[in-house]
């Protein structure tokens, strides 16, 4: 690890990350049972879709948490820094224009998107307005993304995790809590929205507190938006290139349970999602070290021999955090789903685990280069 970055310093905010990501999996450990047996598994098949449209509605974004966390990272990198605060609110005002646009196309079709899946005449009347509420939740996801780009180009890991970390544990929590007065899906999924709301409102005050602490508000009285006027087409134009490649991926990971919805049956989503989001779960692990390397390559984007090193760093860190546990879970996948779930998932649940478990592997090592070349 060179230059000022450090070694020490960029393996807390890795450790930091992986606590982030996996301190709400002790949260869905319990959930996930009981909202399969508290909501139903066909429900419970319909609320996972739910959370990966929660996740993927990111995207709105078109490219703006990235491309600031690069813009953020290489103008401190830089000596640039008193041009920050103007590319957040740069950034911040076009994710919300964008992020409000796509709320009001999905509230609006809805009905027509619930249509492709397979559902009874009950769950398809819930479902469509479980839709409309996650459409409100839009605008909070994708600025809550821009914000949270702008403290990981600060490398202000500790504050985006002590977000992270409650938020994460309310997307399970959240639609439990309420099944004890409804088993509605858009009641669920209001949990979901209350948490999204709730993480919004974290990464914005973090983000202020982080910039009056690097004092970056007094540089920026005199720059103010004409600051960042040089910046403002390389914005936009990082952004849409990583929107590209950012649908992409996620799209080619989750899709497939969409795709069985729609041709099989809720059930079967059910049956698939439950193994695959514990094998999921191990792109924890490389997503934690990409996010901390990713400001770093761009930072040392001038320094090529230094951006291959920590290129050959991250790869090695993920191979050694990824395969034991992913050898383990492989090993005892029957039992573990018997365990967790009961015997009707491990049956069905046992061998896609395997194969997706495989995959997740070489999907995390994938990561490192992916970052880079954005960085």
């Amino acid at each position: 690890m060179t230059g000022s970055l450090g070694g020490r310093r960029m393996a807390g905010n890795v450790a930091l990350n992986l606590l982030g990501h996996g301190l709400p999996l002790v949260a869905a450990l319990p959930a996930v049972p009981l909202l399969v047996q508290g909501a139903g598994t066909e429900r419970f098949g319909l609320l996972t879709i739910a959370w990966v449209l929660v996740g993927y509605v990111g995207l709105f974004d078109f490219g703006m948490g990235r491309a600031l966390t690069h813009a953020v990272a290489d103008r401190v990198g830089d000596g640039r820094s008193r041009e920050v605060p103007a590319l957040m609110r740069l950034g911040s005002r076009v994710a919300l224009g964008l992020s409000v646009a796509a709320a009001a196309a999905l509230a609006l079709t809805a009905e027509a998107l619930v249509g492709f899946l397979r559902l009874d005449p009950v769950l398809a009347a819930e479902a469509v307005p479980a839709l409309q509420v996650l459409a409100l939740a839009v605008p909070f996801v994708v600025v809550g993304a821009v914000l949270r780009g702008g403290l990981e180009g600060l490398h202000r890991f500790g504050a985006v995790n002590a977000v992270r970390v409650p938020m994460g544990v309310a997307t399970f929590v959240a639609p439990l809590a309420v099944l004890p007065w409804s088993r509605h899906l858009a009641a669920l999924v209001a949990g979901l929205l209350v948490a999204r709301v709730l993480g919004w409102a974290g990464y914005a005050w973090a983000l202020r507190r982080a910039l009056r602490a690097e004092a970056f508000r007094m540089q920026s009285e005199a720059a103010g938006l004409d600051g960042a006027g040089s910046g403002v087409r390389d914005l936009l134009t990082y952004g849409g290139w990583a929107t590209v490649s950012n649908l992409v991926s996620p799209l080619m990971v989750h899709f497939d349970r969409v795709v069985i919805g729609a041709v099989l049956s809720a059930t079967a989503v059910a049956f698939y999602t439950t193994p695959f989001e514990v094998a999921h779960r191990l792109l924890v692990i490389p997503g934690a070290v990409v996010a901390v390397f990713f400001p770093a390559f761009a930072a040392l984007r001038r320094t090529p021999n230094g951006a291959a090193r920590l290129l050959d760093d991250a790869v090695r860190g993920i191979l050694l955090l990824m395969v034991p546990p992913a050898a383990l879970l492989f090993a005892l996948a029957p039992e573990g789903l018997e365990l967790w779930v009961g015997p009707d998932f491990a049956e069905a649940g046992a061998a896609p685990a395997r194969w997706l478990l495989v995959g997740m592997v070489v999907n995390g090592v994938a990561h490192v280069p992916f970052v880079f070349v954005q960085g």
